[in-house]
């Protein structure tokens, strides 16, 4: 059985800052797509709002706009991620890990 991708739909405020970011640097959907090696359907879908994007096609995005990914990063993120290993560490502690 393989690895379980991440994936997740952006926001709108997040597709909007990559949408812009690909306008600034005059790159059309097509030529980013073809850059990342998503169709263009595809990524007109995802920074629409419309479609879950994995995160390996994310940072390609990223590296692809010259954009750095930690940049998407919010507190309420990084509360989470804290919160859920927290519960991981004290659930290994349970078992004897």
């Amino acid at each position: 059985m393989g690895e379980q991708e991440a994936k997740g739909r952006l926001t709108p405020s997040e597709a909007r800052i990559l949408d812009k970011m690909r306008k600034m640097r005059g790159i059309c959907v097509a030529e980013l797509a073809r850059r990342i090696g998503v169709d263009k359907k595809r990524l007109w879908y995802v920074l629409n709002g419309q479609r879950e994007m994995r995160v390996d096609e994310f940072l390609k995005l990223c590296v692809a706009l010259r954009l750095d990914p930690r940049s998407f990063v919010t507190h309420e993120m990084m509360d989470c991620v804290a919160e859920a290993t927290r519960r991981s560490i004290e659930r290994y502690d349970d078992i004897g890990i």
